[in-house]
């Protein structure tokens, strides 16, 4: 479901997992002796108890049954109480169409624009794949009334509108547009707004509804960071009747002047993500602070207390909460939201295959990043390998360190083939399969063409020839002694 944590569905019941089977396998790893248990007393089950009780909470508010949840509030349960995957009741209950449920909270004064990583609760619901969205329009114009951020923006720039946008939901888009401070031409981290959404979904009607919005529309200028305007968009994915329909929108301006060069796309990466984690942590006012010590996010992920020091930085708060930062993101599961989403059904572009290599290269920006933190904590603290040792020991540290090389070893290969594969092919009008280009083939074209550079080749090539011409001779002789005799003997 689009918007809400992987593995849900609206018809859940109690015994769902909450995560699939989404991790790459690991390697066997040592059995590790478990910890022996000297206390009988059952505090392990009651905590287990709680966290069932939490978990009957998020599913009622999921399948809309208010009895339930109001007896939960009623005996002391937050309306505001984090959940599985980090999120409130009021986000599981807008993701899934359930008003009433939605009512309730917020009458209870349950936060209407608590986020998770800047993922609101307006963005479940436009980001939602409820199957009736008229549920969902309830649930945002609920969520409008009492003070939901309609231009608010989670950790890749999206906003509520792009989301319904993305899920072409053409309700949802109006209901937002009725709102006088909604901000049609905001741009993510892409540079890509909600009328560039509409037109790589292909949906004609958002698409004309963004255009008639207002006095002026959205507007068809704005370029991404990859210089794509939405009628490029809507062309590479293949929609041309949307496409020209933006074109015909698009003609009139071209008589404006230009629109300022669209931003470098690393210089939209690295601002976002050092802006996204430090409102994230409610200390924006620390960016000139940090601007002014030239820090991006790469070098965030390796602060410690002798940068913070440097930089001024003395308040025990946020340095508390920045340093926690920093290991939540090199510690986080990793998700298979972190991906792009790939349609198998049709073939990428180049500008989409370009974007999934640049998506690839930033995760192995966070992955060295993450391997430097963990270098740099062990080398300063080695101790920190003795902690935790009945859950994980250094040997299992080690076979997963041996683990991880083998799969960017393998990544590293396949990179390394294509990186051939295309330099070849570049300048060429026509191509030839990948799976043609081998080392192995460009080696054997090398010795080929060495061999009658080298002395010993010739050699082999003169013997030959020197071996052939003496039996020739030597068969000559005879030949001619047989001739001379028949003809004495005629004569």
């Amino acid at each position: 479901m689009a918007g809400r944590p992987a593995g849900f569905s609206d018809g859940e019941s109690d015994d769902d997992e909450f995560f699939g089977n989404y991790e790459a396998p690991a390697p066997s790893l040592p059995k590790l002796r478990a910890r022996p248990t000297f206390n009988p007393v059952p505090t392990a089950q009651v905590v287990k108890k709680s966290e069932v009780d939490l978990d009957d909470f998020r599913i009622a508010s999921m399948k809309g049954n208010l009895e339930t949840v109001k007896s939960y509030v009623d005996n002391g349960v937050s309306v505001s109480q984090v959940l599985r995957s980090g999120w409130t009741a009021l986000m599981y209950a807008v993701s899934c169409g359930r008003w009433q449920v939605t009512e309730y909270l917020l009458e209870n004064k349950a936060n209407v624009n608590f986020h998770k990583e800047l993922f609101t609760p307006l963005m479940a619901a436009c980001a939602s794949s409820h199957d009736v969205e008229d549920d969902l329009v309830k649930c945002v114009e609920i969520l409008i009334a009492n003070g939901a951020n309609i231009n608010a923006t989670e950790r890749h720039k999206v906003t509520p509108l792009m989301f319904a946008c993305k899920e072409k939901r053409l309700k949802i888009v109006q209901t937002l547009l009725k709102r006088e401070e909604i901000n049609i031409n905001l741009q993510d981290h892409r540079g890509w707004s909600a009328l560039m959404w509409a037109a790589d979904k292909g949906d004609g009607a958002i698409v004309r509804t963004l255009l008639e919005h207002g006095e002026k529309g959205a507007d068809t200028s704005l370029m991404s960071a990859s210089g794509q305007k939405a009628v490029d968009v809507a062309l590479i994915a293949g929609h041309k009747d949307v496409a020209a329909l933006l074109d015909l929108t698009l003609k009139p301006q071209q008589e404006s002047p230009a629109p300022a060069p669209p931003p470098s796309i690393d210089s939209i990466a690295t601002v976002t993500e050092l802006e996204t984690v430090l409102m994230g942590l409610d200390l924006t006012c620390l960016l000139p602070n940090f601007y002014e010590h030239k820090m991006n996010y790469d070098s965030f992920l390796l602060m410690d207390d002798g940068d913070l020091d440097r930089m001024g930085i003395t308040q025990v708060g946020y340095r508390t909460r920045l340093l926690s930062a920093v290991k939540e993101i090199h510690t986080k599961e990793w998700e298979r939201g972190s991906l792009p989403a790939i349609q198998y059904s049709k073939y990428l572009s180049c500008p989409e295959a370009t974007a999934l290599v640049g998506n690839l290269a930033i995760h192995g920006r966070y992955m060295l990043a993450s391997v430097a933190y963990l270098r740099d904590q062990i080398q300063r603290k080695p101790r920190i390998l003795q902690l935790g040792m009945e859950t994980a020991s250094v040997h299992a540290l080690s076979a997963q360190t041996q683990y991880a090389m083998k799969q960017i070893n393998e990544l590293q290969s396949q990179l390394k083939f294509l990186k051939l594969y295309l330099d070849k092919v570049q300048d060429k009008a026509e191509f030839v399969p990948a799976d043609l280009i081998t080392e192995k083939n460009n080696n054997r074209d090398k010795r080929d063409q060495s061999f009658w550079r080298r002395p010993w080749g010739r050699y082999i090539v003169m013997a030959l020839v020197a071996f052939t011409g003496g039996l020739v001779l030597w068969n000559t002789p005879s030949r001619l002694l047989q001739h001379s005799t028949a003809v004495l003997l005629v004569a």
